[in-house]
């Protein structure tokens, strides 16, 4: 549960001024904010870290970097669009619950 509640630690690092000022904990406020979002961020944790790979690798199984390597980069580049995506429903969860406050 610790490891959810603390997704939101580096966006409450690069975004809360107070953070930055020393005057909030930066995991305290992490806490506070996934208070009532520990579903979403499971469930975006999940779809990014379990099934997007999941789906990568069934079409990496003979892909090697020397052996095919666009369709290698091509995979990669994937990937990284996904770790993208993931970062930004993460922001966007911690945007909403900032504002909302």
């Amino acid at each position: 549960i610790r490891f959810f509640q603390y997704l939101l630690v580096p966006f409450v690092v690069c975004f809360d001024p107070e953070d930055r000022a020393g005057h909030k904990d930066a995991l305290a406020t992490s806490r506070e904010i996934s208070r009532g979002r520990l579903p979403s961020l499971v469930g975006v944790f999940f779809a990014f870290s379990v099934l997007v790979p999941l789906v990568l690798t069934s079409f990496d199984s003979d892909q090697v970097l020397w052996k095919t390597p666009i369709a290698a980069c091509l995979l990669c580049f994937v990937e990284m669009l996904a770790n993208i995506c993931f970062i930004v429903a993460l922001s966007q969860i911690y945007d909403s619950q900032v504002n909302r406050s």
